[in-house]
């Protein structure tokens, strides 16, 4: 039987994703904070990692709306804006490598590690000539 994947929604378009996919953020001791292992006390909530949704968070008073405060600070909040968006970019080139990983491996495409530390892509074949 497979292990449940918790789900949580985004704040801004409101779609049901794996916790692992979305970055939360926390009022804790009446600061902000990313909590980035998931597990901080305070008052939180989700937003996806696409950097679009990490943008639409910071405008008009959204955060402020989630967290339930009166207003944040300009110097805060461009701190905290900052972190998020590195961390949705981080995420988004790793889904890249991701995928071009799968594409690779799907064409039959490995890679060798040389003992000099260069990297070489070859394609393994069968003995059809065809790609594994």
């Amino acid at each position: 039987m497979a292990k449940r994947v918790p789900q949580r929604m985004c704040v801004v378009c409101r779609k049901m994703r794996n916790k692992r996919d979305l970055l939360r953020l926390v009022r804790q001791d009446g600061e902000i904070r990313l909590d980035a292992i998931g597990k901080m006390p305070g008052r939180g909530f989700y937003v996806c990692k696409d950097p679009a949704c990490v943008e639409a968070l910071w405008k008009g008073r959204r955060l402020e709306q989630q967290l339930e405060l009166k207003a944040l600070e300009p110097a805060g909040k461009d701190d905290l804006k900052a972190q998020a968006m590195a961390e949705a970019l981080r995420w988004q080139q790793e889904q890249a490598a991701t995928l071009l990983r799968q594409q690779r491996q799907a064409k039959g495409e490995t890679t060798i590690l040389l003992p000099d530390g260069r990297q070489v892509r070859r394609v393994v074949k069968d003995d059809n000539n065809k790609p594994l």
